[in-house]
C-alpha cells in the first residue's frame, strides 16, 4: 500500500508567490470521512463557475501540487465553457474516497532549524506560510456535449425554436431527428468531450480514438450520438471498477488520484519542535509587501491565457464549418492573434516573471511586461462570427 504521505501530505506553500515547497514537517496520517458517490449536471457554466463547482478554483493547482485533477478540470472547463456563442451541458460522475490527514504534527529538521532561526521571512522562504493539511481521495469522470453556433445571433435565433435546456436530449441515438430539427441544426457543430480522473485514463483515450473525434454537423448529429452513447456505457461499467475499491496503490493506472488538496495556516495551530521539546505557534503569514503585485500579476495573465484558450477552441470548431473565403480570412487571421499572444505570455511567465520570484529588481519589468500582454489579449479576444453559415456535412 503507498503512503498517502508521499503523495504531498505536510508539503509547504508559499500563498504569495504561489510556490510548493519541501516539507518541514513529520507526523502521522489517519483516514477520515467515509466513501461516497455523486452525480452532478451543469448547464451552461462558464469557466469560474465550472472550476467552482469541481473545486479547482485555484489557479497553477495542478503544476504546483502535480494534482492530474487540477489540470483535467482546467482542460475541462476551457473545452465547455458555455460562452455567448455557444451552449454546453456536462455530467459529472464522482467517486469520492476518504481523505488522509496529517496528525501528531511536528517539525522535521528543516522546520526546526527554520523556527529556531527566529526569522518569520526566513522561516516563510524555507517552510512557506501554510501546508498541506489533507489529500482528499475519489475519482472523476465528465462527459459533456458542446454546440458551438456559428454566431451569438444564430444562438438567439435557434432558442428561440428550441429551449437552450433541451439539447443535452436532442443527442441520443435512439433518437429520431426530423426535417424540421435538421434544418434548424444546419448552423451548429456539436462536440462531445470526456475526462477522467483517477483509474487508468488510457482506456478512456484508447475508447476515444474508436469514436467520432472532432465536431459533427448540427444536421447529421448521428456520429456524436453514437459516441455519447459508448462514453455513457463506459462510465456506468469501466470507470468505477478501476477504482478498485478507492485503494491507494503504486500502480498508477489503479485506484483513485488525488483529487483535492487542503492548506492549512501554520499561525492557526501549535506545533512541536523537537529541539526546544515543545509546542509552538509560528506567526508567518503572507507578506503585505509589493511583491504581493507578482501574485496578482501571475493571476492575471494565467486568467488571459484560459480567455484566450477558450477562444482558441472555438477557432478551432469553426475552421470545421464549410467556410467562405472571406470568413476563412477572418478566422485564419483571429487564430494567428490567439496563438502569438499565447506564446508571448508563455515567454514571459517563463524569463521574467518567473525570475521576479526570487529576484524582486525583475518585478517592475514583470510587471510592465503584463500591462502589455493584457492590451494584446484584449485585441487578440475579439468575437469571431461567421458570415456564411452552411456547415460541411460529415
Amino acid at each position: 500500500m503507498l503512503d498517502p504521505s508521499s503523495r504531498g501530505l505536510a508539503n509547504g506553500w508559499d500563498s504569495e508567490y504561489r510556490r510548493k515547497l519541501a516539507p518541514c514537517l513529520d507526523g502521522d496520517f489517519q483516514y477520515r470521512g467515509a466513501h461516497a458517490s455523486d452525480l452532478t449536471f451543469m448547464r451552461d457554466y462558464t469557466y469560474d463557475q465550472i472550476l467552482n463547482e469541481t473545486g479547482a478554483g485555484v489557479y497553477g493547482k495542478a503544476s504546483l501540487f502535480g494534482l492530474v485533477s487540477a489540470k483535467v478540470q482546467g482542460n475541462m472547463a476551457i473545452a465547455m465553457a458555455a460562452t455567448e456563442d455557444s451552449t454546453s451541458f456536462i455530467y459529472n460522475f464522482s467517486l469520492l474516497g476518504k481523505s488522509a490527514v496529517l496528525s501528531g504534527r511536528r517539525f522535521n529538521t528543516n522546520g526546526s532549524y527554520a523556527y529556531n532561526k527566529n526569522d518569520l521571512l526566513f522561516f516563510r522562504e524555507l517552510c512557506g506560510d501554510q501546508f498541506v493539511e489533507q489529500v482528499k481521495l475519489g475519482g472523476q469522470l465528465y462527459l459533456g456535449v458542446k454546440y458551438t453556433f456559428a454566431s451569438k445571433e444564430t444562438k438567439e435565433t435557434i432558442s428561440v425554436k428550441i429551449t437552450l435546456s433541451a439539447f443535452w436530449g436532442l443527442i441520443k441515438k435512439s433518437k429520431t431527428w426530423t426535417k424540421e430539427f435538421r434544418d434548424i441544426m444546419k448552423d451548429v457543430r456539436i462536440s462531445i468531450e470526456a475526462f477522467q480522473i483517477g483509474g487508468d485514463p488510457s482506456k478512456l483515450q484508447a475508447l476515444k480514438k474508436q469514436i467520432y473525434q472532432g465536431s459533427c454537423a448540427g444536421d447529421e448529429p448521428e456520429l456524436c450520438a453514437d459516441a455519447i452513447d459508448r462514453l455513457l456505457e463506459y462510465g456506468s461499467k469501466d470507470f468505477a471498477q478501476q477504482l478498485d475499491d478507492m485503494r491507494l496503490s503504486d500502480d498508477p493506472n489503479l485506484g483513485p488520484a488525488i483529487i483535492d488538496v487542503v492548506l492549512e495556516d501554520y499561525r492557526s495551530l501549535k506545533i512541536y519542535d523537537p529541539q526546544s521539546k515543545k509546542s509552538v505557534q509560528v506567526n508567518v503569514m503572507a507578506s503585505t509587501t509589493p511583491e504581493s503585485e507578482l501574485a496578482k500579476a501571475l493571476d492575471g495573465l494565467e486568467r488571459l491565457k484560459v480567455s484566450l484558450k477558450i477562444s482558441e477552441n472555438r477557432i478551432k470548431i469553426l475552421k470545421e464549418f464549410k467556410l467562405s473565403e472571406t470568413d476563412q480570412t477572418t478566422v485564419n487571421t483571429a487564430s494567428t492573434h490567439i496563438n502569438d499572444t499565447l506564446s508571448a505570455i508563455e515567454t514571459v511567465l517563463s524569463t521574467t516573471c518567473a525570475r521576479a520570484k526570487t529576484d524582486s529588481s525583475f518585478l517592475k519589468n514583470c510587471l510592465e511586461k503584463t500591462r502589455v500582454l493584457e492590451n494584446l489579449g484584449k485585441a487578440a479576444n475579439v468575437p469571431v462570427s461567421l458570415s456564411s453559415r452552411e456547415p460541411e456535412g460529415n
